[in-house]
């Protein structure tokens, strides 16, 4: 299987004349990871939108080498050169693609991407979970990608490889050895057992007991001091007015004029992250760009509001992880988009009438800046 491989990455090489015009790239969710723990590998591929992937070679996932298998294939002997050698691990899933099968390579059938796009660059992207069993130096070569540009198939090969360290699970061991293992130890004289024996077992079991009881009124007198001044507290500001006032502060910042294009585009995506946590109970914070639009779907009824939303989370998402480089006007459009947003889905206060007849409350604003 390995030779199969590396034939067809050599061919690959041989017959790839055009100049490449996709970036392929691969991470390990961590640097390090303990044996046997899972972890997942993603494949990333960076393209012109016109450009259809037809295949992927299979070794991104079924070859894994180690470098603690090849060193101990040297042995003392580390003059000579030997074929790296395949690690020791269990492929668990492959994400959203199929099984090839018996094939060595993901057909077109075979392949399904999460993807984002702006302009005419799109990424593509799918990940993989491994349970890595050899310790040391773990590593993959970046797989052989063929393609289509319009102009006919031509096939891609990034060099370079993507390595992981697999650390050994923690072990206690005592290896030393003194005088009690030159002779075997004679067995204790058991002693008749009275009631004495027991009494530290009685002041112990008081003791929990006492600290039981001590531990339940203080539970039931903080519990109640903590409602007070849960009902006593200030109540936080709205979750609008927290973001309104942290876009006008990024704008007035003044970064993507500043050629900081990605400092402001993660600050802009991050405001309307937290927005949407806070406005919605919605961990967008810690989930995807897809989750957060499927949720918010569920909530938002202006399309026209979900999808602005998302086209600036994307765009984000290509400039910080693809290194993508939008056109100028969109920073002004996206901020002028992320207040109109804010400001659609705010929650209001509704007047109520007062004892007197009179109106009192009013709708939440915060003035431009």
């Amino acid at each position: 299987m390995i030779r199969k491989y590396l034939i067809l990455i050599y061919g690959l090489l041989l017959y790839c004349d055009a100049p490449a015009q996709l970036e392929v790239t691969a991470f390990w969710s961590q640097d390090t990871v303990e044996m046997g723990q899972i972890c997942q590998l993603t494949l990333t591929i960076f393209k012109p939108v016109n450009t259809r992937i037809l295949a992927v070679s299979r070794n991104v996932v079924d070859s894994v080498y180690s470098a603690y298998q090849t060193l101990q294939a040297l042995g003392q002997d580390t003059s000579r050169s030997v074929v790296p050698l395949l690690a020791d691990y269990d492929l668990l899933n492959y994400g959203g693609w199929q099984d090839p099968g018996e094939k060595f390579y993901f057909g077109p059938n075979d392949l399904s991407w999460d993807s984002s796009s702006s302009g005419r660059d799109e990424l593509l992207q799918n990940s993989f979970d491994l349970r890595l069993w050899d310790p040391g130096e773990n590593f993959i070569f970046l797989p052989a990608v063929l393609y289509d540009s319009g102009a006919g198939q031509e096939q891609h090969q990034e060099p370079g490889v993507v390595k992981v360290f697999v650390s050994p699970p923690a072990v206690v061991a005592n290896t030393q050895s003194d005088s009690l293992s030159m002779a075997p130890i004679k067995p204790i004289i058991a002693e008749p057992s009275n009631i004495t024996d027991f009494i530290g077992i009685f002041y112990g079991l008081a003791a929990l007991a006492i600290a039981a009881l001590g531990y339940w009124i203080f539970s039931l007198v903080s519990r109640k001091r903590n409602y007070r001044e849960a009902v006593e507290e200030k109540p936080k500001e709205p979750a609008h007015v927290i973001a309104l006032d942290a876009l006008y502060k990024l704008r007035n910042e003044k970064l993507w004029q500043a050629g900081e294009i990605k400092n402001y585009q993660s600050r802009l995506t991050h405001i309307i992250r937290e927005y949407i946590e806070n406005r919605y109970s919605i961990p967008a914070l810690e989930v995807t760009t897809d989750e957060i639009v499927k949720r918010v779907r569920n909530v938002v009824l202006s399309g026209n509001l979900i999808n602005s939303m998302e086209r600036v989370l994307r765009v984000a998402d290509l400039v910080k992880f693809a290194k993508a480089t939008p056109d100028l006007a969109i920073h002004e459009q996206f901020m002028e988009e992320a207040l109109h947003f804010v400001r659609e889905t705010k929650e209001t206060e509704q007047k109520t009438e007062d004892a007197t007849g009179g109106m009192t409350g009013t709708n939440k604003e915060i003035k431009a800046i």
